[in-house]
Formats: C-alpha cells, structure tokens, sequence
C-alpha cells in the first residue's frame, strides 16, 4: 500500500501539472494566432531566435557521492567521500530558436598516482520557450577515489596514496521541465544559454518536475576493504540503480543594471519518489520504492549585450537515496565560464519547413 501511494504521488504532482499548463499554452497559442503581438513585455527582455549563437566554455567540475552507515553514529571516521578527479572540463554551446545543444568532455587527464584518473563527458539537450523549458541531459563519469581516507599500509600514509578505485562507474540520464509563472518579464535563460537578453530586474515563481535513471556500479565493492566492518550490511553492494520522479517549486530572479549587467539566483526543490534496486554479491538483488529529498541551486553572472555575452555559473544538484542500512548522496558541482556570440542569419528552408508543422506548434 505504501508502494502504491508513492506512485501515485509521483503520477499525480508530476505528470498532471505539467499536461495541465501545456494545454494552457495550446489555448494561449491559438488566442495569440488572432495578433501579432509578443508573447513577454518586451521592455523587460528581448528574445534572439532569430539569430545563432554559439558559445565555448571552460569548466570546473566536483562530483562526490558520500556514503555513511547511520547505525554506528559514532564511527563518522569511516564515512567513504569517493570523488571524481574531473578538474578542468571544455565544451561548446550552439543554440538557435527554441533549441539548444551543449557537449562537454575531460581535457586534462592526469594519471595521478595518489588520487588516480577520472573520465568524463556529458550531452545536453534543451527546448523551451520563455515560460517553460525541458532540459535532457547524459552525464557519465568513471574512476573515483575516497577523499576522506589513505591506503592503510605506511608507504601509501607517508606519501598520501589514496584508496582509488578506477572501475567505479556514474551514469545519468535526466529530464527536467521548468515552468516560469512570470514568463511575460522574466527570462531564465537570458542568465544561462542567452538566446534571451533581460533588460529589467524580475523575478518568477518556478515549478519543477525531474524524471531521471541512475546507475552507481563498480567491479569491486562500494566500500573499501579495509572499511568493510563499518558496514556489516552492505559491504559487497557493488551497484545501485535508482529511478527518480520529483515534482516542487523554487524561485528564480535576475538582477540587471544598466541593461547589460546581470546577476541571476535560483532555488529549486522537491519530494522525490525513487525506485532503487540493490545488488550485493551475499545478499542478492533487493529492490523497493523510497520517498527522498532533492535540490538544485543556480546561479550566474556576466554581460549580456546586443551581440556578445560572457557569463560565470554555477550549478549544485544534490540527490540523497538513504535507507537503514546506508546513507548515499549525490553531490554534483559546476562551475563554468562562457563565451559567446549572436549570429543573425537567414531562417533555412527545411526549418522553415519544420515552423509550419504540428510539432512546432506545440512547442
């Protein structure tokens, strides 16, 4: 029964709302047919899908994922922090109307032999229009090492050798949908993917709804061996799957001075339904439902202007799949600076073609 009314919860506050205010857009778009009139105030921002923008960027980014045993409160000395050696990251931007494509991947791969070598790529998709936005992303990192802990043995204390497991495997696929309840003077993304410009301060009221799988996965063990009585339950968990349906509200606000300089700052957050399946070697395969919290915090600064823009963001997600036998968190943090220009361009035929069709239309 417990089972069932998660379910039920995850169906009811993220798929209804959603269908809801797409319906609410199909009625605006059929009532905005009638004019020729924009759908935001133009005196608060300026839209650029007229025009392509192609932007680069260089990145720092933290992965952790932290791993307790709440039933020894008094042994925080073997909590495992694994973390991704993943420190500077290039990639590209390329957006043009309603759509946006962004790629990222490891440019500097030490070989370190205290903390070892992570790899690292990521995709990004995303549609939108001014009041909402769909956000596809695949993340995929691999190698990790605890931060928290050295190899036992005395060479590796001496010269700070940390436990280092390179087959530990992260990967995520993830949809987020955001809606802007002041999507007439508000534009998210002129702080982000700028195919928009905001030209006053405003702030919005965001709904949120995360559909995402994950998968955790290593040839050895979660913990490290000489860990493993700290954790008499889960000592040979070698992978967890999780499959997460979220759905909440957050805020987000632009700062603007002088119509070029901007600042924006958002808070996202939610009840999350996940579905998780453990594998163990001795225990076996154990699977059940669990409602979690999750968060997402952003934030940006930089120039925007007619042409060029330049921005510095920042964005924290955290994820927590906790149970009675192990407390696990999902820590990621990015830190990016990007470059980019607007291109005005003439429409192409076949996109022309693709403005004309059903598809379009409902986006």
């Amino acid at each position: 029964m417990k089972h069932l009314l998660i379910i039920v919860f995850a169906l009811c506050t993220t798929f209804f709302p959603v269908s809801n205010i797409l319906a609410q857009k199909r009625d605006k778009q059929t009532a905005s047919a009638k004019d020729s009139l924009p759908a935001f105030d133009t005196n608060y921002y300026r839209s650029y899908t007229d025009r392509l923008i192609i932007g680069i960027f260089q990145a720092k980014r933290n992965y952790e994922i932290l791993l307790h045993q709440p039933l020894y409160k008094d042994k925080g000395s073997a909590d495992v922090k694994l973390t991704g050696n993943i420190n500077d990251v290039t990639g590209f931007d390329i957006a043009y109307d309603k759509f946006s494509l962004s790629l990222a991947n490891r440019t500097v791969a030490s070989n370190n032999p205290y903390i070892g070598n992570s790899k690292y790529n990521s995709i990004q998709l995303n549609f939108g229009n001014p009041d909402w936005a769909l956000e596809t992303s695949f993340r995929r990192y691999k190698g990790f090492y605890d931060n928290n802990h050295l190899l036992p043995d005395s060479f590796s204390k001496k010269n700070n050798i940390h436990y280092i497991d390179p087959s530990f495997l992260n990967q995520s696929w993830k949809a987020k949908y955001l809606y802007f309840f002041n999507h007439k003077r508000f534009s998210f993304y002129s702080g982000y993917s700028c195919n928009f410009r905001q030209l006053k301060t405003a702030f919005s009221w965001v709904y949120v709804s995360n559909l995402y799988f994950t998968k955790l996965s290593t040839d050895s063990t979660f913990v490290p061996l000489f860990l493993r009585d700290h954790y008499p339950l889960v000592e040979d968990l070698h992978q967890v799957n999780v499959l997460g349906i979220s759905s909440g509200f957050g805020a987000s606000w632009n700062l603007v001075i002088f119509k070029g300089l901007f600042m924006n700052i958002t808070f996202l957050g939610g009840l999350e339904p996940q579905h998780r399946t453990y594998y163990s070697r001795v225990a076996g395969l154990q699977k059940g439902w669990h409602l979690s919290l999750c968060g997402d915090f952003r934030t940006s600064i930089g120039f925007n202007l007619k042409r060029f823009y330049l921005l510095i963001s920042s964005l924290n997600d955290v994820a927590y799949i906790n149970s009675k036998q192990l407390e696990l968190k999902n820590k990621y943090i990015s830190g990016s600076f990007t470059m980019g220009f607007r291109i005005k361009t003439k429409t192409p035929a076949f996109y022309q073609r693709f403005q004309q069709t059903k598809l379009y239309k409902l986006l």
